[in-house]
């Protein structure tokens, strides 16, 4: 990331080097959202503003939580961030504010903890291949249906949470898979090896992509 920072003020990317301490001090969702428009090349920093604010308020949850209570600490969390979003959809808050801010994808990490607590204190047991598959995809049909009746005319206020709640339990369901292992098809797809190598420079072309892109668009567009 650091090295993206240096890469944009070389080259003179203007949503570099105009916001470059909002970057830098990892407070670029803050920025976005004031503004309420995303950068161009730069706009989906605010994911990486997000997780560091995240790694400095998780360790005192943690610290402050029982690790016997830690399972009730991760539902109130959860509810945390329904409630957030539901708050900022029926006061009118901008969408911004609503999805880029730690209150609102708390619910989220909070499953990822309580995923971790579960595995260090019972273990995690392998996912039947169809029932695992089937629960995804109801969950994704519901994350969906919540988001076209949210956004339709005199869609429930209730449903602004809830979307995010589903997507991050589908997130937890693909980690608890990853972490056990996945097997047929879908495990040979997930070995493959050019697959694999990107996995493991995946952070670097999230935060190159677009960089890359505006950068090369002239030359692009000259070479045809």
């Amino acid at each position: 990331f650091v090295a993206a920072l240096a890469f944009g003020l070389l080259v003179g990317l203007e949503d570099v080097t105009g916001p470059f301490w909002w970057h830098a001090t990892f407070l670029t969702n803050f920025k976005i959202a004031s503004q309420g428009w995303f950068f161009g090349p730069t706009g989906h920093w605010w994911s990486l503003a997000l997780q560091e604010q995240f790694y400095v308020v998780w360790p005192f949850i943690l610290l402050a939580v029982p690790r016997r209570l830690f399972p009730l600490a991760a539902v109130l969390l959860l509810a945390t961030g329904y409630a957030y979003r539901t708050w900022c959809v029926a006061a009118g808050i901008g969408d911004h504010w609503r999805w880029l801010m730690v209150p609102g994808s708390i619910d989220t990490f909070a499953i990822g903890g309580l995923l971790a607590w579960v595995r260090r204190e019972w273990g995690l047991p392998p996912l039947p291949a169809r029932p695992w598959a089937l629960v995804v995809l109801a969950l994704l049909g519901a994350a969906w249906f919540a988001n076209r009746w949210l956004r339709a005319e005199g869609g429930g206020v209730w449903l602004a949470g809830v979307p995010e709640l589903l997507e991050g339990m589908v997130a937890a369901a693909a980690v608890w898979g990853a972490v056990r292992g996945f097997h047929g098809a879908a495990g040979a797809v997930l070995a493959w090896g050019p697959l694999c190598r990107l996995g493991r420079i995946s952070y670097g072309v999230f935060v190159y992509h677009l960089m890359l892109m505006f950068v090369c668009e002239p030359w692009l567009a000259r070479v045809g």
